[in-house]
Formats: C-alpha cells, structure tokens, sequence
C-alpha cells in the first residue's frame, strides 16, 4: 500500500505557488507541467486511431506525416513567444492537476488535426508547436511557482517563474472563452487555415472540446513494470471511434473544412459503411419521373401522352419508394423506424397535397395555364418548394397539351384531383400513425448513439413500432393501387394497362 502510494504521487509535481503583489501568498499544491505527463493519457499513443487517419488520405505515403504532427505534442511547455506576457516569456505552462492537463493536451491535439491537414506539406511540429504556444499564451494566469518550498520562499529563481492554465472546466462552460480561444487559434494559425475553417472554428472548438473530455474520461490509469503511470488506449478497433458520437462530430467538421483534395474518403463514415450503405438510396423525383417514362415508352404510349401521364404516376412511385426506403434490415432488427424518417412521408405528402389543391384552384378560377412556384402562398412555399416543385415545371407541358387539343380539360382537372386525394390519404394515414402513442416507443440510448453514426443523422427520441408500420403500408398501398388505373383512365383509357 506505501508503495503504491509513492508511486501514484510519481505523476505529480508538489509544487508551492506565490501569489500576490507581494507574493506573500503561498498556496501548496499539486501541478502537473503541461506536457509532463505520459504520451499513453494523450492521443499521442492511440495507434489505431492515428492509422486510421492515414488510411482515409489519398496520398498517405507523403501525406501521413501530417497525421503524426497532428497528434503528437503538439506545443512546448514553454511559453516562448510571448509578447502581451513578458512577464511569462520563456516560462513553464503549468494545468492545475493530472486530469485537467490530459483534457487540455487531447483538446489541442484534435484541434491541431485542422492547421495540419490543411497546411504545407514542409511544415513540421515544431512549427505547429510555435503556434500553439502563442494561443495558450492567452490563457494563463500570472503565478510563481517553486519545485521546492524552500526555493519558492527563500531562493525563488528566474526559471521557476512560470503560468498556470485556466481550467478545462472553465473554459467548457464559458462561451466567451471559447469564443476568444477561437479567434487566437485562428489568428495563430491563419495562413495554413482555409477560409472554411476560420469561419467554422468557434464550432470546431466547442466540438473538440466535447470530444477532449469524452476520450480523457475513458482512459484507464494503470502502473507498469517500472511504476510509472501510464493509461490504457481508449481505440483497439476502427470500430471503437464511432462509439464517441463526440468525436465523430468533431471529425465532421476536420473533412468539412479541410482541403478536400487531400482526403480520399470520409473521416466520420465508419470502415464497413465505405461501401454499403445503412439505408438505401432516399427516392429523388425526377428520376422516379425518368424510369416511368421509359416504361411507359416501351409500353408503346405515344411521346405526347408520355409527358403528360408519366409525372402522375411518377408520384405514386415516389411514394412507393419512400416507404420501401424504410423497410430496411436495419430497422426491422431495431424493431422500428426512426420518427424523424416517418414524418418526412407526411410533409412529402402534404406537399404534394397542397400544391395540387393551389394549381386546381388556379385552372378553375382562369383556365387551364402554366402555374409558377411564385405564386405559391407564402406560407406554404418552402415545404412545398422542397417537396413539390416539380408539379409546378409540370404545368407548363400541361397546359400547352390542352391547347394542342392532346388531353381534354376536364381530363386535366382530374388527374390533378386524383394526385390530391392520394396525397391527402397518405398524409392523413401518417398523420393518424405518428399521433398514435402506442405506436410509438423511445429509442434507447445506445441506439440512438448507433443509429446517429451510422445514418449520419440524429434520429431523434422515438420510433415508429414496425408492426403499426406494415399495417400503415398496407393501408397506403391499397389508396396507391386504386389512383394508378384512375390516373390512366383519364389520359387515355385504353391506350395503355399499368
């Protein structure tokens, strides 16, 4: 027991700070110089993690050294620079214990991942370093310290004059800091950053410290053979890194503003995602609208009736596909599917919905004419816009087949009519299921964090049960199965069987 008590106090420094004018002050505690804690309680040793940097760079031969100077130590523990704090010029940087200098040494390395990613490939640590040390300048408070008490009080020397870190804490729960600690980062760092990082770094900070504190909490203190601490690595698989949605956050912004040239493939997209895709591909309409047309060439239709018929059906389709999106293994494993996903068929419907009823109330009023998303009420024009703008390009080949003498008017009245009422039905359908609370149920905590990482999106806090969900679809396939013959019948009835 003494002895793993002499060893635990190893790691620390006991050092006595001298605070005040007159430096009567004497406060005795336990610091830690800035770096002067082992490389396994930073990211300087989590090989997986490093390696699995270096496998997502096009040219990781010549460009992984980035990686190393990155994750390394990446500033002295000397102030160096400075020029606001002469007084500190060329003195220690202290952190206030061993947890607070882990936190702050993972949070500069991660943010150093953004300066070395994007500048020179000639740059080295040191340069890095050099510039670190001119950001941490700006946070540290003016203390003396000594390593002994009776140096600190009798024979205090230059080189024991030193600053002491703000805490991690502190700096976590005050806006302003973090705000300030970005402005420094960037100015430090200016010319190897790109102008998307600078106005993306007060994001970048907030993100990075989140992550910091997540992969300090994970790291096991162990001693070994010689007694010296060192920490277990938190990565031993790829995998491990998209457990800290944190990071995975954070590694979000590093691709979205690095150069785009030096990355080969996503930082945040999990190895066995590279290829396959957790969801399949979200149905886009105009292409939707493009393989009806080909179907219903081969059919034998004339072109006319094509584009006149096939963007009616194309929305039944579009609508077929949304649910089938959902009905993924995936899912039925999770035994449901997130809200979020289900509300998107709703608002996709009620789109439709609305932008049917507006171009119908348009041709009653002044006859069968273009239609422009323009005149689309305001209230309803982003939804729609984002959903539905399609039948609004639509209009124009409608109009001039009506004057053409190719599809009567009231034909045109009622194909709209009918991509309504299959609009509403489906809206009303989901509408009733999402507000149905027994067929809701909470996703759990660790699903969530799975499904966030491997979708890319929060899912949110509940899912729809998949039971309720195939009666649902049952429900809308029966009102898509009767719109398709209605839809036909009133281009041409019997030009063609779908």
């Amino acid at each position: 027991m003494v002895r793993l008590y002499s060893i635990e106090n190893l790691g620390r420094r006991r050092m006595v700070v001298k605070k005040g004018m007159f430096r009567k002050e004497i406060i005795e505690k336990d610091y830690h110089l800035f770096e002067d804690i082992p490389e396994t309680a930073t990211l300087e040793e989590e090989k997986i993690y490093k390696e699995h940097l270096l496998n997502r760079l096009k040219d990781p031969e010549n460009d992984g050294i980035r990686i190393h100077r990155a994750t390394a130590n990446t500033h002295t523990h000397r102030i160096k620079y400075g020029v606001e704090r002469e007084d500190l010029k060329d003195k220690p940087i202290m952190a206030r214990d061993l947890r607070d200098a882990m936190r702050w040494n993972i949070f500069l390395q991660l943010l150093t991942h953004i300066p070395a990613l994007s500048g020179p490939k000639y740059l080295d640590s040191v340069g890095l370093a050099e510039n670190n040390v001119k950001v941490l300048e700006n946070f540290v408070e003016k203390v003396v310290f000594a390593q002994h008490r009776e140096e600190a009080m009798y024979k205090l020397k230059s080189h024991h004059i030193g600053g002491i870190l703000i805490s991690f804490d502190e700096l976590k729960r005050n806006p302003e800091l973090r705000k300030r600690f970005a402005r420094e980062f960037v100015r430090a760092h200016y010319d190897l950053l790109t102008l998307k990082a600078k106005e993306k770094m007060e994001e970048a900070v907030d993100k990075a410290i989140a992550a910091a504190e997540k992969i300090a909490e994970m790291k096991v203190p162990y001693f070994d053979e010689f007694g010296k601490k060192q920490f277990e690595p938190v990565f031993k698989s790829p995998e491990d890194i998209y457990k800290i949605p944190e990071l995975v956050e954070f590694l979000k912004i590093v691709e979205e503003v690095v150069p785009k040239k030096i990355l080969k493939e996503p930082l945040s997209v999990p190895p066995a995602q590279e290829k396959e895709k957790i969801e399949p591909e979200k149905p886009k309409f105009p292409e939707t609208k493009k393989a009806v047309e080909e179907e219903l060439r081969k059919a034998g239709m004339p072109e006319e009736k094509v584009k006149i018929l096939a963007p009616r059906l194309a929305t039944v389709k579009y609508f077929e596909e949304a649910l089938n999106a959902i009905d993924h293994e995936v899912y039925r494993n999770l035994g449901g599917v997130p809200v979020e996903h289900v509300k998107k068929i709703r608002n996709m419907a009620l789109a439709k919905k609305l932008a049917a009823e507006h171009i119908f109330s348009v041709w009653v009023k002044e006859g069968i004419r273009p239609v422009l998303l323009s005149e689309v009420p305001e209230q309803h024009r982003e939804l729609i816009e984002r959903y539905a703008g399609d039948i609004y390009e639509d209009t124009e080949r409608l109009a001039k087949a009506h004057v053409d003498g190719t599809i009567a008017g009231e034909s045109l009245m009622n194909t709209i009519i009918a991509e309504r009422d299959l609009a509403d039905k489906i809206h009303e359908a989901t509408s009733k299921l999402l507000s149905d609370p027994s067929a809701l149920k909470e996703i759990l905590e660790e699903q969530r964090t799975a499904l966030k990482v491997l979708t890319g999106n929060d899912p949110g806090r509940y899912m729809v049960k998949m039971d309720r969900l195939k009666e649902y679809k049952e429900v809308i396939k029966m009102h898509m199965d009767k719109t398709r013959p209605v839809i036909v019948k009133h281009v041409e009835k019997d030009s063609i069987r779908v």
